[in-house]
């Protein structure tokens, strides 16, 4: 399988996906406020196995802690590493034979890197390593502005 991406220095135009790991993992993906949460609510309603967002939980944690959202997204390279490095240790948790629901997944991170024009060293290694059993993109639906949503 090919897949045509916006080339930039970092990609080229076209990156080859041949994984060394094929999951029964299924991603979720889209825009914020595209029901992704709400879709992945409801399997865990009914009993599926779920990842979270990781980058969600930091951001979470850090307004927590008191930080601004523009705070916070001033170090996009950051929030880059943590969303691959904690999206990795996530997925060392499951089978990869297992059915999960994996809300987004390493391929966001090659959207977030064009985003911010960053792309750290082995992200196009992890997304031709794991295979997904399916990728879902959904639509744009109003943005709900929830306090951690930082882009619409």
């Amino acid at each position: 399988m090919q897949v045509n991406i916006h080339p930039t220095p970092e990609l080229p135009q076209t990156i080859s996906l041949a994984p060394e790991l094929v999951t029964g993992w299924v991603v979720f993906t889209g825009a914020p406020s595209s029901g992704i949460s709400t879709t992945l609510s409801e399997l865990a309603r009914r009993g599926f196995k779920i990842g979270t967002e990781p980058v969600r939980t930091y951001l979470e944690s850090e307004v927590a802690r008191g930080r601004s959202l523009d705070e916070i997204y001033s170090d996009l390279h950051g929030i880059q590493e943590i969303h691959c490095r904690e999206n990795l240790n996530m997925y060392s948790s499951f089978d990869p034979e297992d059915l999960v629901f994996l809300d987004r997944g390493i391929p966001d991170c090659l959207g977030f890197g064009s985003v911010g024009g960053i792309f750290t060293g082995d992200l196009l290694q992890h997304c031709r390593r794991i295979g997904y059993k399916a990728i879902f993109h959904l639509e744009r639906l109003p943005i709900d502005w929830d306090g951690i949503r930082h882009w619409d």
